[in-house]
């Protein structure tokens, strides 16, 4: 299991100490019933071979890891360079636990879900997906991205087509905050996030003319700046996100 000394450095009270370790985070629980998922397409038998990634630990990122740990999926690599800031509390389930404000996100989550999901190995990468090795990621099963620039997207995209692995992408924001969209991209046989954008936006991508963080459909970044996302639109996107990704890497697509 994940461990690393975050933990301590934030249980600054007693009572905090006595909530996260004897309530909230305590000890895995050592058996997990999964037969009523025995008759889905999601059977434990198969989830717990699977190894995915995470790029991203959001709001999005957040209800990706909360549905994969909950299926019982056998290993969720996290990947995210950002520390939590105080408006991402609202937003993101795993980082409510206690005050991390100011922490890694891939690490933090490593942490908080290596406890509340028994089954699941919790790695963590603080890093941006671009600085992440091949060797890190080759015998992945699946990535999730849930990140929030399409510079990422694209590093993602040439990733899995490298790697011959099958991307599940999500993003929230188009319209209104009541948008989001998942998409599946089944490898280096399938198309890609690139074959979505005409020549022109690639090129201004990788120019990092327009690489900045934006919602994924906003077409500039003031209509970004007024896109907020929801938890209920992350928790709906991500859910609709992880049933695709895992019915296209077991075949059911």
């Amino acid at each position: 299991m994940f461990s690393s000394p975050l933990l301590p450095a934030v249980l600054r009270s007693g009572v905090f100490a006595v909530i996260i370790e004897g309530v909230m985070l305590g000890d895995p629980v050592g058996s997990v019933d999964y037969s009523r998922l025995e008759a889905t397409a999601f059977p434990n038998r198969r989830m717990g071979a699977l190894s995915a990634a995470v790029v991203g630990a959001g709001a999005l990122g957040n209800e990706v890891i909360k549905s994969l740990g909950l299926i019982g999926i056998g290993r969720i690599l996290v990947i995210d360079p950002d520390r939590i800031e105080a408006s991402n509390l609202t937003r993101s389930v795993f980082y409510s636990y206690y005050n991390s404000a100011g922490l890694n996100k891939a690490q933090v989550i490593a942490e908080v879900c290596s406890k509340l999901f028994a089954n699941t190995r919790f790695d963590a990468l603080p890093l941006e997906i671009a600085d992440v090795g091949f060797q890190d990621l080759k015998d992945l099963d699946l990535l999730f991205s849930c990140v929030d620039s399409d510079l990422a997207r694209l590093e993602i995209a040439y990733i899995a087509t490298r790697l011959d692995i099958p991307v599940a992408d999500a993003g929230l924001g188009a319209e209104n905050y009541s948008h989001g969209r998942a998409t599946w991209f089944g490898g280096r046989r399938s198309g890609c996030y690139s074959c979505m954008l005409s020549r022109r936006m690639r090129r201004e991508i990788l120019n990092f003319s327009d690489g900045q963080v934006r919602s994924c459909w906003a077409a500039d970044a003031a209509e970004s700046a007024g896109l907020p996302g929801t938890p209920m639109m992350a928790a709906v996107v991500a859910g609709m996100q992880v049933d695709l990704g895992l019915r296209g890497v077991l075949g059911g697509l």
